[in-house]
């Protein structure tokens, strides 16, 4: 697909991610059309049953506040994108193919849309609402919007519903900044019990909530919440395990932009006043064992693999090119991610183009390896990097057990 344009707001991680979403969307249904005489399904069901795509979580925003159900019958019951259904690929190229169903999915600003040329583009509330009427204008009697998941024998959706913004109940709890305030905790028992076992929100200047992530099924531990809200991956942690484990039972809001010494400090007085953990947190620098990429990026990709990806993979690179996570980043991001999957510290002192956005899969094979020596093999033979176990100076946060 071509690049993201359009001016999005603070909350870039979830844009980016709804937006990898409909990328991939957008590519099983092209390849769906090349296989079908040029038409695309007549919902995206059909992608994962007929083996386009691998999973049906690609139809759920990650700005969604819905968990991913299914019915059955095997289709999505609640979806958080609208198809429109009945275009082909002799439609024009700026014909609107999907979209966020409500801007709240990235706060009640705009949405993230898919045109037919491929290109994807976060559009403002007000010029959204405006290009759609005129697109349906233009289209009157020939397309359909549909739920991304609607079964083929449902009817089209005739009115767009946004959900009630979350953040105007959330505020009335309690759950804003005041001037000094950096990162808030937000015990328990204000929370609903229907609601997932933890939520971690972003605050910004505008007095809005975006949500950062969520623990659904359990509680987050001391590891989890310190990714989330300071995005210190567990490479760039060493300490007590058992404190590492503790439970962090309730909700968190952090300010945007706030550095991750900050939010460190805070943290350690929740831990400390609020859960009663005897901890202590600090950053140091110290000497240690890592992978330290090397050299001058120069991307080379793998052959019938989409141009702009790295593959991540060990023994063997899976042969079905839809299947595994793709992530996009910046330079050092893919780094920390790299480093996440094979639980090493990977620090980079190479050569990359400036702005550059990179974009990686993980080939998570069944039954495949993880081989150390071969991931870092072929992803020198993607770009053209050195990747050598070296001491450096790194700083690691240390959690410790308070006297």
């Amino acid at each position: 697909m071509a690049k993201e344009r359009g001016s999005v707001p603070e909350d870039q991680s979830k844009i980016a991610s709804c937006m990898s979403n409909l990328k991939q969307l957008g590519l099983a249904m092209l390849m769906y059309a090349n296989d079908n005489g040029g038409k695309f399904p007549d919902n995206l069901v059909l992608l994962q049953s007929k083996g386009y795509i691998g999973s049906l979580e690609l139809l759920v925003c990650p700005g969604y506040k819905t968990a991913l159900s299914t019915k059955p019958r095997g289709t999505v019951a609640r979806t958080s994108y609208i198809y429109v259904k009945g275009l082909s690929q002799v439609d024009g190229p700026q014909s609107l193919v999907m979209y966020d169903a409500s801007a709240g999915n990235h706060g009640g600003q705009g949405r993230n849309v898919l045109f037919l040329d491929g290109h994807l583009e976060y559009v403002p509330e007000g010029r959204f609402q405006a290009l759609l009427k005129k697109f349906m204008d233009e289209h009157k009697g020939k397309v359909a919007l549909v739920e991304a998941g609607t079964p083929v024998d449902s009817e089209p959706v005739e009115k767009i519903v946004v959900e009630p913004n979350k953040s105007d109940v959330l505020l009335a709890k309690g759950y804003g900044l005041s001037a000094n305030e950096d990162l808030k905790y937000i015990n328990p028992s204000l929370r609903e019990e229907k609601e997932p076992a933890g939520i971690f929100f972003r605050w910004s200047e505008g007095k809005d909530l975006s949500e950062l992530g969520q623990a659904r099924d359990t509680t987050a531990d001391v590891r989890g919440v310190l990714h989330i809200l300071a995005n210190i991956y567990s490479q760039e942690i060493e300490g007590d395990q058992e404190l590492l484990s503790a439970k962090v039972p309730g909700d968190f809001v952090v300010r945007a932009g706030t550095p991750p010494d900050k939010i460190v400090t805070r943290l350690e007085e929740v831990l400390r006043q609020d859960l009663k953990l005897p901890v202590r947190l600090a950053f140091r620098d110290v000497e240690r064992k890592v992978i330290v990429a090397q050299g001058v990026f120069n991307r080379n990709p793998l052959f019938n693999r989409r141009p702009n990806q790295i593959e991540i993979y060990g023994e063997n690179l899976n042969q079905d090119p839809k299947y595994g996570v793709v992530v996009s980043g910046d330079f050092q991001l893919f780094l920390k991610q790299v480093g996440m999957y094979l639980d090493r510290r990977v620090v980079g002192y190479a050569k990359i183009p400036n702005n550059s956005s990179l974009e990686w899969r993980y080939n998570d094979e069944k039954g495949g390896s993880k081989n150390i020596g071969l991931v870092f093999q072929h992803l020198t033979e993607q770009t053209g990097l050195t990747f050598k176990e070296e001491n450096r100076l790194v700083r690691v946060l240390f959690v410790e057990r308070a006297d």
